[in-house]
């Protein structure tokens, strides 16, 4: 298998032009036959091809054992005594069988089955097929991979070993072949122009990149150990002692030394391929057969031994360490632990503005290990990083390792291209060509990518997904390494030199897994075939997706214009803005507007055949976008005019959209979204200044971490037509609504405000709190009064009923009677309504309605706001108030997320007696707060409940202790008030549900409508079809058609905006409430009580 070609598969005649020759037209309809298509436009191809591999599957059983038939052998039946003749018939299964109801019916239940599941998939399934779908690196995959795979999996071929599938294994040697081919490594079917000494790469088809990346970190682990364990196989009575007074190695440094009298530094920094080259080496001095080798050898393994056992016996106590950039993938972490390596010693380095390694960073850590002779395993380069799509230097690490050597140091460079390997493709000699008027539908790489790229060959290892950037179906990720024989580092055995080179098939024995579908190389081989690796298909889809992607980036780039109270900043930085940072300065406002409306006009705007005659165009085109078709980016909003500069509310907004946009559970609908796209969020801690930056594009200060957003753009088809316009016209329209959220969250504005009613001799209300919405964000304790009347009333009811919490919310007959809490507080009364439990509907059966309360006191009135939160406390505190005839508590909110706790009529057990007159703080003695929060529905808060008896240290002002004792709650439920909900909604507010200005309708109409849209928003919110987690208004919207004629908003609207004097009603902020067993109508009540 010497020199194979690079296709296998015998083409049919073609009446159609070589590649090369094709337009731009005849380009794009070879591509229209690689896929199914988006609305299964190819399905008849599909169905035609689906019969012709049932039907050479069939033909393929029968080939086999043609004379089945006329074979009678004899057996021993258990229970005759006798042998006993039994013909073997080539069909097993019979007329007879399939023409019985048994047969019938079993195959109607499999065509149910498959009913029941095509029903459910297509319904509930993500939309990966749809050019809609541009969230993670996945697509509709190609038709040839597709069936591919169907027609192998039929055969159900274990790659394990080639006895379990000889053709497949075959088949997965060659895709591993032309993996190599394709990133520059020495392969089979490029051996022609290699030098005689020049050993081919190998590669082989994984589960996925992690588990890719997992064997990579396996083979560097067991290669910088190697030449420790072979010192100790060599020590005085060891197996291979008689080649140690002559054996030299040839240090990193370019010197040689006797292997035996190195020390632990300069084994630990032999080059990968001088510890490759050891066992031939050793063939070649000393006749050691490799045999012998790995019998011998393993016993000092560190594969045998264990890391730490090696470690011991060289005394290494700084372990040697991976390098890898902060934008690395989760995989990392997990092949870290798995190794045995350690996270601790996964070292990140910093990115640069591009999300690229910064490779000052990087040569500090190294330099610093150098002096401080701690070994480093690897260094991991990223090429298309998961939420950027960035490629690191690759230029520039290869330049570092040289350097490096020549002090002392050597490690391995690997670079893990799951998304950006098939990108090389474009970086090949002859791919680097600019579009002209038949290739404008096809891009190339910007420059930076093709440059870094073009490297690929130079590293040790890469891993690289057919199943994402190869439109394979999962699981197909890939692992290939530059030296042939590091493979063998993932065995037992010695990295040898194979002298039947190509011949090794057995592709299941290196690396993690055991049994591997030999479906899934098929599948690529047969994508690869098809669609030309190296025939121009390949570097074609990739780059008329990456048109793609620049188009998209130019409306994330250019939405702002279109929006007064949109931003949207893209992590990559525009021209204008890049260029002004190389001259030292920010670009202004003005210059990026001016090339913001010239991206809209000359790119987001146009038709791909008027790109294709512009060179200006083009040249702005190679200037956009990430690297590899990730684009990331942020959204903000204005509010009065003013960019917001909240970091939390700006990530609350794109987790908004977000929620808005993806699809997370088997009950969404995805009619709903125009787009599905990602979130991620980019630490602080990790990005530093490449973070800075970006929040102050987009106009925020504060160190929190940031949410950000990123599609991915696959799909080679939505550039024609208006799609894109289409489905970025969406997005804005859905993050615009998402903004008037964000509105109600941070504007002070009148409204109903809620309280606890506490005491049945002086009265005491508690504020029902929000951490998020600035409305409701204060923890209100007041004292006061109701008249006799409204007290004896509400006495009655509290006795009656014992297993409720009673509560009061201010009214006003209209908008422009609604205060604000300050305003509240400064008129020292207000008027509202009192009711069992919390209500549904203001003004909906009341307990008690229009009744005054007046306001003699405030015990606590505190912002809850971030600036005033602190840490979590050690002890729990609650605010004691009341008197010694009845006392309260209410747990102090320090921190966010919390719970509110809050009692009444508590028994306290003190000694010395407190002072009525002063203030005092109970803290629960066994219970450590830091420890316990946060509270949770799955952890549910059991311990405030009824009857509870509590260790307390009562102080004075927050510091001094005064007293001891304990502190027992009430035996009522209705005394006790636990949130941990409703206290943490991201965003929940009274919906008011009122007339447009404009509504003709007449008022018993409105009535009617307006009832039944705040009865059916009640009826939603219970049976949990809506909740806050939707956008309200529009939800109410598509489920009751005429909630469109009405305006419904979160808090109160703007009042030009509604129908003065029409009817309106508020639906209450406490809607989803959770009633206990005992029908206490509490928010979140999780606890159980007995």
């Amino acid at each position: 298998m010497s020199n194979p070609p690079f296709n296998l598969i015998p083409r049919p005649p073609h009446n159609s032009k070589p590649w090369e020759a094709k337009s731009s037209s005849e380009k794009y309809n070879a591509m229209c036959s690689w896929f199914l298509g988006h609305r299964g436009e190819n399905a008849g191809i599909m169905k035609e091809t689906m019969n012709s591999i049932v039907d050479q599957v069939k033909a393929g059983r029968m080939a086999f054992g043609s004379d089945d038939k006329a074979c009678i052998i004899s057996f021993h039946m258990p229970y005759l005594t006798t042998l006993t003749p039994h013909c073997v018939l080539k069909d097993f299964i019979t007329t007879t069988s399939s023409d019985s109801t048994d047969f019938k019916d079993s195959v109607a239940d499999l065509q149910a089955g498959i009913s029941f599941l095509g029903k459910h998939l297509s319904k509930h399934s993500v939309p990966f097929f749809s050019p809609r779908y541009a969230a993670h690196m996945n697509s509709d995959i190609s038709m040839p991979a597709t069936l591919g795979y169907l027609i192998a999996q039929q055969y159900n071929q274990n790659n394990a070993a080639p006895e379990g599938g000889p053709f497949s294994s075959y088949i997965e040697w060659r895709v591993g072949q032309h993996l190599c081919a394709m990133v520059g490594y020495n392969s089979y079917f490029n051996s022609a122009s290699r030098q005689p000494d020049d050993l081919p790469g190998w590669g082989h088809i994984t589960a996925c990149g992690t588990v890719a990346n997992l064997e990579s970190m396996w083979i560097a682990r067991n290669i910088k150990y190697y030449p420790l364990a072979l010192k100790q196989s060599m020590a005085p009575g060891a197996p291979f002692a008689f080649v140690a007074p002559t054996f030299n190695a040839n240090l990193c440094t370019g010197t040689q030394k006797n292997f035996y009298s190195c020390d632990t530094w300069e084994l630990l920094n032999l080059s990968p391929t001088e510890v490759a080259d050891i066992p031939t080496r050793l063939f070649k001095i000393y006749g050691i057969s490799p045999g012998t080798l790995a019998k011998q050898f393993e016993k000092f393994s560190i594969q045998s031994v264990g890391k730490e056992r090696l470690d011991a016996d060289f005394n290494i106590t700084k372990p040697p360490q991976y390098m890898i950039s902060v934008t690395n993938n989760y995989s990392w972490p997990k092949a870290s632990a798995i190794t045995g390596i350690g996270r601790d010693n996964l070292i990140t380095i910093g990115v640069d503005n591009d999300a690229r390694m910064d490779m000052g960073v990087l040569k500090s850590h190294l330099e610093r290990r150098l002096h401080d002779k701690q070994a480093v395993y690897c260094v991991v380069m990223i090429a298309g990083t998961t939420e950027h799509g960035s490629v690191d230097p690759l230029s520039e690490i290869f330049e570092i390792r040289n350097s490096m050597e020549k002090q002392g140091m050597s490690f391995m460079i690997h670079v893990d291209a799951a998304w950006g390997g098939y990108f090389a493709i474009k970086a090949q000699p002859g791919a680097r060509r600019r579009p002209d008027p038949e290739g404008a539908f096809s891009i190339e790489l910007n420059d930076w990518s093709y440059n870094q790229l073009r490297c690929l060959g130079q590293a040790d290892s890469i891993t690289l997904d057919p199943h994402k950037s190869g439109y394979v179906p999962y699981p197909a990720g890939g692992l290939c390494i530059r030296d042939e024989r590091h493979r063998f580092l993932t065995t037992w055995t010695s990295p040898f030199i194979n002298v039947n080179q190509g011949n090794d098939i057995a592709m299941g024995i290196y690396g993690v897994e055991g049994s591997k579908p030999g479906a899934a190389p098929i599948a690529v081989f047969l994508s690869h075939e098809v669609i030309g690796l190296f025939d121009g298909g390949y570097e074609y889809l990739l780059g008329a997706a990456m048109l793609t992607s620049v188009k998209m980036y130019g409306h994330w780039a250019t939405m702002s214009l279109e929006s007064s109270t949109l931003t949207v900043t893209p992590f990559k930085m525009l021209p204008v803005e890049r260029k002004r940072r190389l001259e030292g300065r920010i670009a202004t406002s003005e210059e990026i507007e001016k090339e913001q409306e010239e991206i809209h006009s000359r790119i987001v705007k146009r038709r791909d055949d008027e790109l294709e005659h512009d060179k200006a165009a083009i040249d702005l085109i190679k200037q956009l976008g990430s690297d590899t078709m990730v684009n990331a980016f942020a959204c903000n909003f204005k509010f009065g005019g003013e960019v917001n500069k909240d970091v939390v509310e700006a990530n609350f907004l794109n987790t908004r959209i977000y929620q808005r946009l993806s699809v997370q559970t088997v009950t969404d609908d995805l009619k709903d979204r125009p787009i599905i796209i990602l979130r991620t969020e980019l630490k602080q801690v990790d990005y530093l200044r490449a973070l800075d930056n970006f929040k102050s594009r987009i106009g925020l200060l504060g160190p929190e971490n940031l949410v950000v957003l990123s599609n991915v753009s696959m799909s080679p088809f939505p550039t024609t037509g208006q799609f894109l316009t289409k489905i970025t016209d969406g997005f804005r329209l859905t993050a615009e609504e998402e903004i008037k959220n964000c509105i109600v969250r941070i504007r002070k504005q009148p409204s109903i405000h809620s309280f606890i009613i506490q005491g049945t001799n002086a009265v005491h209300l508690v504020y029902l709190p929000m951490f998020n919405v600035v409305n409701h964000c204060r923890q209100v304790i007041a004292t006061g009064r109701f008249s006799d009347d409204v007290m004896k009333k509400y006495v009655e009811a509290k006795d009656r009923n014992k297993d409720t919490v009673f509560t009061i919310h201010t009214k006003s007959a209209a908008l422009s009677d609604l205060k604000t809490l300050d305003q509240i507080i400064d008129d020292k009364k207000f008027v509202g309504d009192i009711y069992e439990g919390l209500p549904n509907v203001y003004g909906s059966l009341p307990l008690l309605e229009n009744v005054e309360f007046t306001i003699t006191g405030v015990r606590t009135n505190k912002p809850l706001d971030r600036a005033s939160l602190r840490p979590y406390p050690i002890e729990m505190p609650f605010i004691l108030y009341g008197t010694s005839t009845e006392y309260h508590i209410e747990h102090v909110l320090r921190s966010a997320p919390n719970a509110q706790l809050t009692a009444t009529r508590v028994t306290l057990e003190v000694t010395p007696a407190l002072d009525n007159s002063k203030a005092y703080t109970l803290m629960f003695d066994k219970h450590v707060e830091w420890a316990m929060q946060p509270f949770t529905c799955s952890q549910p808060l059991a311990f405030f409940k009824p009857n509870a008896t509590f260790d307390i240290t009562v102080r004075e002002n927050n510091s001094e202790s005064v007293s001891k004792g304990t502190v027992t709650l009430s035996k009522n439920v209705g005394d006790i008030f636990v949130d941990y909900e409703h206290l943490n909604e991201e965003i929940a507010a009274d919906i008011y549900v009122m007339v447009p200005m404009d509504s003709k309708k007449p008022e018993q109409q409105i009535r009617t409508d307006v009832d039944n849209i705040s009865q059916t928003l009640v009826s939603l919110f219970q049976s949990q079809d809506i909740n806050w987690s939707m956008n309200v208004p529009s939800a109410i919207r598509r489920k009751l058609a005429v909630a469109a004629e009405y305006s419904i908003t979160l808090g109160m609207p703007d009042a030009s905006m509604v129908k003065p004097g029409a009817y309106f009603v508020i639906v209450s902020r406490f809607i989803s409430k959770r009633p206990t067993l005992k029908s206490a109508q509490h928010v979140a009540w999780e606890a159980s009580f007995e």
